[in-house]
């Protein structure tokens, strides 16, 4: 498997973390299920909200380095990134990749 850690960080308590289905494309939505979580490429998500408040650590798991690879050149999947990025950004939550490991 193939792991992904990112650190989002967001300037106070009282920045709402935004809920980025909500806003997004349902067609975005769809495709990533049908091409990636349905067949198996995409395994595990988890979101892990520390005791600052502030931080919260997002773990993804793929199948493989290529799964991930594949989800990362789709331009599909870009679209789906930059909207979650824009969000994040205009609620000046900061996004880091904390770390990238097979596993």
């Amino acid at each position: 498997m193939y792991q992904i850690i990112k650190k989002l960080v967001r300037p106070g308590v009282d920045t709402p973390w935004p809920d980025t289905l909500v806003t997004m494309d349902p067609q975005l939505i769809e495709h990533f299920k049908t091409n990636h979580i349905e067949t198996g490429k995409h395994i595990f998500r988890n979101t892990d909200d520390h005791k600052n408040g502030l931080e919260r650590t997002l773990t993804v798991l793929w199948e493989t380095k290529e799964a991930w690879e594949e989800f990362e050149a789709d331009p599909l999947m870009t679209e789906m990134r930059n909207h979650v990025s824009q969000l994040f950004k205009d609620a000046g939550i900061t996004e880091e990749i904390v770390s990238f490991s097979e596993i």
